[in-house]
């Protein structure tokens, strides 16, 4: 803008010395300080049909924090030298490693640049990625052209999950045993735990109690009977993706650790969750089953029409009728509605572990207190999953 001003006031004293003075020089002057905007309008228009820019990444479909291949090249086709040329990625969606930002390229004649380098996508989702468009400027640096490219790099990003050695929310409710490998069987009769008040009697495990000094009940796997059970919600909360993206995401990243952790000690457990036209239930059992619902869960949309009221009421009417020993939600709702439903829950035996994807402290309810039976854990946007989790 400074320039533009001074050569605006160079152009304006021309024309005084033309009508004061006259001459050759004075109108050299002018029709000099007229033609440089013309010339550099001429040259930006050139430079932008001349110019050429190559963008690719490894695969089109990548998974969030992994690093994937990806190559820009930029090259000039004219017969001048670029005076000026700057990149501009895309949002902060993803990073991309060694490729400085709003750093100024001068390329001769037929010389390109290239950059091979890695990119990480940091949510799960389906965005635009690299290059969105290139600045341009004139040699005299007056003007400056943003062109927006016309054909973008879009991936797919999936969602990302940590393998826990343990879990820390169940830590107090279950005692996780690695089974005997004994010839003869794969499971030991019972699997213990801490009492917890409220335990019936007849469940105390009297050997193990005696053997640690502390009551021990019996931990009773029927495979009849759904023991462990995990609601997590489908609805959307905004409609701004820099603000929907990166929560959807820790969400479904929470849940997929939850159930890998379930999965991979070969311990059921429900998941249920609402798409926007059904009502979905899927038992995960082990390593293989767990697969299988990942590769659903990279097809789920979240949707801002889904009922999340009705999704709940759904599912705790099932809980009331099973009573299931642990009960999990993930959610980015945290209602004094679902607080007092719990509370329900937990005079019927079930232990509860509420998973607030928020990172908003003031929105939790006063009513959400732990308990021996209930335990809260807001998960932010930039937490550390293995810390929070494991």
């Amino acid at each position: 803008m400074r320039k533009k001003i001074i050569l605006l006031g160079l152009w304006i004293g021309s024309l005084v010395l033309i009508s004061f003075y006259g001459g050759k020089i004075s109108y050299g002057i002018f029709f000099a300080l007229t033609l440089i905007p013309v010339v550099s309008l001429i040259y930006l228009v050139i430079s932008v049909a001349t110019f050429r820019i190559y963008q690719e990444i490894g695969s089109r479909t990548v998974v969030a924090g992994k690093r994937t291949d990806y190559y820009f090249k930029i090259k000039n086709t004219a017969p001048f030298v670029y005076s000026g040329i700057r990149v501009e990625l895309f949002s902060d969606f993803f990073t991309v490693d060694d490729v400085p930002n709003n750093i100024e390229y001068e390329l001769l004649p037929n010389e390109e640049i290239r950059f091979n380098t890695k990119l990480i996508c940091k949510y799960r989702g389906q965005y635009d990625v690299g290059v969105s468009r290139v600045i341009f400027t004139d040699v005299f640096r007056i003007f400056r052209w943003k062109y927006k490219l016309m054909s973008t790099v879009c991936a797919i990003v999936n969602p990302n999950y940590v393998e826990l050695n343990s879990l820390a929310s169940v830590n107090r409710i279950l005692a996780l045993q690695a089974n005997a490998q004994k010839k003869g069987y794969e499971f030991p009769d019972a699997i213990v735990r801490d009492y917890v008040p409220g335990d019936s009697i007849r469940h105390i495990h009297w050997k193990s109690t005696a053997k640690t000094g502390e009551l021990k009940v019996r931990n009773f796997y029927d495979e009849d009977t759904k023991k462990i059970k995990l609601f997590f919600e489908t609805k959307r909360f905004s409609s701004d993706s820099a603000v929907f993206l990166p929560m959807e995401d820790r969400l479904l990243s929470v849940m997929l650790s939850v159930l890998a952790f379930f999965a991979y000690h070969g311990i059921a457990i429900d998941v249920t969750y609402d798409e926007f036209t059904r009502h979905s239930v899927t038992e995960i059992v082990d390593p293989k089953s767990f697969e299988s619902f990942y590769t659903e869960i990279c097809e789920l949309s979240f949707h801002s029409a889904i009922d999340i009221e009705h999704s709940r009421e759904a599912f705790l009417e099932e809980c009331f009728t099973i009573s299931p020993q642990i009960v999990f939600f993930v959610t980015q709702d945290l209602s004094p509605e679902l607080i007092a439903k719990t509370e329900q829950l937990m005079t019927m035996g079930s232990f509860i572990v509420i998973y607030y994807i928020s990172d908003d402290v003031e929105s939790i309810p006063s009513n959400a207190v732990n308990n021996e039976r209930r335990q809260i854990i807001q998960v932010r946007s930039t937490d550390d999953l293995e810390e929070v989790l494991g």
